[in-house]
């Protein structure tokens, strides 16, 4: 869907802009998650755990789609990366050393984020009653 989205829309608004429509879908996603767990029960055979309805099989698995579409939207924003990166390259000889650059921090912040949510937030010990 990117390769053929997202040139249309480069086209059209400008990159700056662009970007941080393309951001604002991630939250979009992440809360219509809760909305399958809902679908899903409404949609249960009554008296089983995880069981659906042929229905509720078809409305369930269409759900899901509307996040999955919904994320591959905002991934386009890292293609947004990409260009503001290119601008920010001060030379065309200095093209490879500045995308270079950016993914390694790009890198760094990924690995290093799953250690400072800990940070923020760290876990209560569990007890083993």
């Amino acid at each position: 869907m990117s390769p053929l989205l997202f040139p249309y829309l480069a086209a059209r608004i400008p990159v700056k802009r662009l970007y941080p429509i393309l951001m604002s879908f991630y939250p979009v996603a992440f809360l219509t998650l809760p909305l399958l767990n809902i679908i899903a029960r409404i949609y249960r055979v009554p008296g089983t755990e995880a069981e659906l309805t042929k229905r509720g099989t078809v409305v369930l698995w269409t759900a899901l789609a509307v996040p999955l579409i919904i994320t591959r939207i905002a991934h386009m924003c890292y293609a947004t990366n990409m260009i503001f990166l290119k601008h920010a390259a001060p030379s065309r000889a200095s093209l490879g050393r500045t995308f270079g650059i950016g993914q390694t921090v790009a890198a760094v912040a990924r690995g290093i984020s799953p250690a400072l949510a800990r940070c923020v937030r760290p876990r209560k010990p569990h007890t083993w009653d």
